[in-house]
């Protein structure tokens, strides 16, 4: 039996938060996340599209030994959140 968990951290120890709704994966970032961001234990199909909603453009990502390596879009301006939509979801963390 898999265990899905709402909360993670960055490999930075950024506290990471998840919701779904619709078929996509949101996950919230909270706090000023580096450029290139690990979400420790998320690893995404490479066919899994992710959305910076914060920036409004496009994130990479490539595999990593932690987890997705997530390259975010540069920010005009410091944010508290960041926001990404991740599509399709990707399967539970643990399986």
């Amino acid at each position: 039996m898999s265990q899905t968990r709402a909360e993670l951290t960055t490999a930075d120890g950024l506290p990471v938060r998840f919701t779904v709704k619709d078929g996509d994966l949101f996950v919230h970032l909270l706090g000023d996340a580096a450029r290139q961001t690990v979400v420790d234990g998320l690893y995404l199909p490479s066919r899994t599209r992710v959305h910076d909603l914060t920036s409004g453009r496009a994130a990479h990502h490539t595999p990593g030994r932690q987890g997705s390596v997530l390259e975010l879009p540069e920010l005009l301006e410091p944010s508290p959140v960041r926001a990404l939509r991740l599509h399709p979801c990707p399967p539970p963390i643990g399986d």
